[in-house]
């Protein structure tokens, strides 16, 4: 089941918006976690470095590890104050196991001693925040002219986006100011719906505030995973514009991220919590919430009234581009903005409406209309099926934005934007995967 009417009684190519109820509502926190796992690397393969041992008592905020190696690396924290259990590889959001370090809370809300930028003794701004922990792209950041930041909600649940920026909006205006000044970018593009007008008046304060940001409104939304569509259709960019190390660039910012500039330059507050919003028939109230990153997602769901035993599908990010996961003990990692959790269907499967039954490709071509990099998702998963792998590069599977529309659309409920990524690692490994490289937090 994934949460929408059968494809016939659908009237619109695209889901209908269901997070408006929760955008109006005010966030909530979530109580201190009981445990937390940590992971310090986002692929087997990464560098890491760990700091802690098992037994160590650690505080929230305390620097635990890094991830990649010095300089190119990005810091660990504890999201809590606690006891260090555990220090080996677990089960990673990403499917795979990563080294992490679990902490089991005390229970207290014990800090680390944070110092703000003007006493943390560093010059280079951005060397401060990779010690903050802030996931950046920090392999281009010295040469950005232009910085975008995606407002928009692709996915019809998530609402994370307009929440932080109607609760947070003097620390995300702030924080823009300040990565704006740093990067030496000369222009900031806020990339908003049209039908976003609740967002209107804090955004025309932001630009007031900040005579280097402007507005930009889009009949539709775009996904992060598709970065170059939203360069080029906001600013008319060339997909092939050069590549050499004097070329401006452009980079793709969420607003949660310049409330965690502002949170690090100002308060010396590391990346240690985030906004996500939880959602889907498998809980009891959709809402967005502060939750401590590397919670398991068990502890999410149950404080948000989950019931387990009728829990069916549970993505990371979404219904459309979320990621599928197998264990709700895998953690809450850095830039996951959703968490959206379906109840099962009962039914045997004899019982079951063959309208939530995977059945063979009618050749209707539903997923050709609207897929937005124009390829043919049901030839390209039909040969990934067929272990035909080469031949789908030439139908251009990687193209494909991993938005999930050619699923959304499908009648046959074939599980396509999955196959596609198969497709994608066994030609490439998981470097030709979108929707991993966006929960990156370091650059390739």
């Amino acid at each position: 089941m994934d949460a929408f009417w059968p494809t016939f009684q659908r009237r619109k190519p695209e889901p209908p918006d269901f997070a408006e109820d929760a955008a109006r509502k005010k966030s909530v926190r979530m109580k201190i976690p009981e445990t937390v796992v940590l992971p310090l690397q986002d692929a087997p393969d990464d560098p890491f470095e760990v700091f802690v041992n098992a037994g160590d008592r650690v505080k929230s905020g305390q620097r635990i590890g890094i991830m990649g190696k010095a300089p190119e690396h990005i810091a660990v924290h504890a999201s809590i104050s606690g006891e260090v259990t555990e220090v080996k590889p677990m089960l990673h959001p990403l499917g795979h196991h990563a080294s992490s370090v679990v902490i089991s809370s005390d229970g207290e809300e014990g800090k680390a001693d944070m110092k703000p930028f003007s006493e943390a003794g560093l010059s280079d701004v951005f060397e401060f925040f990779r010690e903050m922990g802030i996931p950046l792209d920090y392999s281009s950041i010295n040469s950005v002219s232009t910085l975008l930041i995606n407002v928009t909600e692709f996915d019809p649940y998530i609402s994370s986006k307009e929440r932080i920026i109607l609760e947070e909006g003097e620390k995300f205006t702030e924080g823009l100011k300040v990565f704006l000044k740093a990067s030496g970018a000369k222009k900031a593009v806020i990339v908003i719906e049209k039908k976003q007008t609740s967002l209107n008046s804090a955004l025309k304060d932001t630009c007031r505030k900040i005579p280097e940001a402007e507005i930009h409104e889009v009949d539709r939304p775009y996904p992060d995973t598709i970065q170059e569509l939203i360069r080029q259709k906001v600013l008319f960019e060339n997909k092939d514009v050069k590549k050499d190390s004097g070329a401006d660039t452009t980079m793709v910012m969420e607003p949660g991220i310049a409330v965690a500039v502002y949170n690090a330059y100002f308060l010396g507050i590391p990346f240690t919590q985030q906004l996500v919003t939880v959602a889907g028939s498998g809980i009891q109230t959709q809402q967005t919430m502060w939750v401590k990153c590397g919670t398991p997602l068990l502890q999410i769901i149950l404080q948000s009234g989950g019931n387990v035993s009728s829990l069916g599908r549970v993505t990371l990010g979404g219904t459309l581009i979320g990621i599928p996961q197998h264990s709700l003990e895998v953690p809450l990692i850095k830039k996951a903005r959703g968490l959206f959790v379906a109840v099962a269907l009962v039914f045997d499967e004899h019982r079951r409406s063959r309208f939530y039954q995977r059945s063979p490709c009618v050749r209707c071509g539903k997923c050709v209309d609207v897929c937005p990099a124009c390829i043919i998702p049901n030839m390209v998963a039909d040969f990934i099926e067929n272990r035909r792998f080469d031949e789908t590069e030439e139908l251009g599977i990687f193209s494909c934005l991993e938005c999930g529309l050619c699923y959304y659309v499908c009648p046959s409920q074939i599980p396509l934007v999955e196959l596609i990524k198969l497709g994608k690692v066994k030609l490439k490994g998981s470097a030709g995967l979108l929707t991993l490289n966006s929960y990156r937090t370091l650059s390739s």
